[in-house]
C-alpha cells in the first residue's frame, strides 16, 4: 500500500484519526482473504488498539454478529487455521459435539458404577463372566450384559450399554470376552478417550464431507 506521501504504509500503519490498522479495516468489513493475507503473510498485529483502545480481536467479538464469520474470522486472528471458509451448519457441529461429551460422560459413568458394583460385591472378574455367560461361550453379548448390569442393580440407558460394548469390542464381534472385559474396565482411561476422540474425527469427517455436497 502507498501512502499519500508516496511512502509505502507498513503493515500495523493507523489511519489519522481511528487508528485503525488495515486489519481492523478488514475484520469490520468481514473481509476473510484480506484477514488471512494480513496475519499470515504480513505478520499483521492482531493486538494493536484504535483509537477506541480496541484490537482487532476486540473488534471481531464485537462487529461481526455472525457465529460462523467470527468463528473462522477469530481462528484467522489467533492463528488457529488458515481456512477462510466460513463453516455451515456450526450450531448443528456444536450440538452434535455436546451430544458426543454426554455420550462419553454417561459411558464413564456406566463403567465406574460397574467397577464399584463388582468391587462392593467382591467379584472375581473370571467368576463374574462365568455367572453371567449365559450360553457358555466365554463372551457376554449385549443382553448378557443388560442381564449382568440388572442383577448388579445398575442403572443404565441401553444406548450408553450398545456405545460401551461398541467401544470395548476389540475385535468388532459384536460380543466382548473376559479379556476385553477387563480391559474396558481397568485400562488406562486415556485409551477409551482416544477411542470417544476416533469416532468422533469419523463424524466430524462425515460432517465436512455433507458440507461439501
Amino acid at each position: 500500500m502507498i501512502a499519500q506521501s508516496g511512502k509505502p504504509h507498513a503493515v500495523d500503519d493507523c489511519t489519522p484519526w481511528l487508528k485503525n490498522t488495515p486489519l481492523h479495516v478488514a475484520v469490520k468489513a468481514k473481509q476473510i482473504k484480506a484477514v488471512k493475507f494480513l496475519v499470515w503473510t504480513l505478520n499483521a498485529n492482531s493486538k494493536a488498539k484504535n483509537a477506541s483502545k480496541l484490537t482487532p480481536i476486540d473488534l471481531c467479538n464485537k462487529s461481526i454478529k455472525d457465529e460462523a464469520t467470527r468463528f473462522t474470522v477469530m481462528g484467522l486472528l489467533t492463528k488457529m487455521h488458515k481456512d477462510t471458509t466460513v463453516q455451515k451448519n456450526l450450531q448443528v457441529k456444536k450440538e452434535k459435539e455436546a451430544a458426543r461429551q454426554k455420550d462419553a460422560a454417561d459411558m464413564k459413568k456406566l463403567r465406574d458404577d460397574l467397577k464399584a458394583a463388582i468391587a462392593q460385591k467382591g467379584y472375581d472378574i473370571a467368576k463374574m463372566f462365568k455367572r453371567f455367560d449365559a450360553n457358555g461361550d466365554g463372551q457376554f453379548d449385549q443382553l448378557e450384559f443388560e442381564a449382568a448390569f440388572t442383577v448388579l442393580e445398575i442403572d443404565f440407558r441401553v444406548s450408553a450399554l450398545r456405545k460401551l460394548i461398541l467401544l470395548s469390542d476389540r475385535n468388532a464381534d459384536g460380543k466382548i470376552d473376559a479379556k476385553e472385559f477387563t480391559d474396558m474396565l481397568y485400562a488406562d482411561e486415556v485409551a477409551m478417550g482416544a477411542a470417544v476422540g476416533s469416532a468422533a474425527v469419523l463424524d466430524v469427517q462425515s460432517d465436512n464431507d455433507s458440507d461439501d455436497d
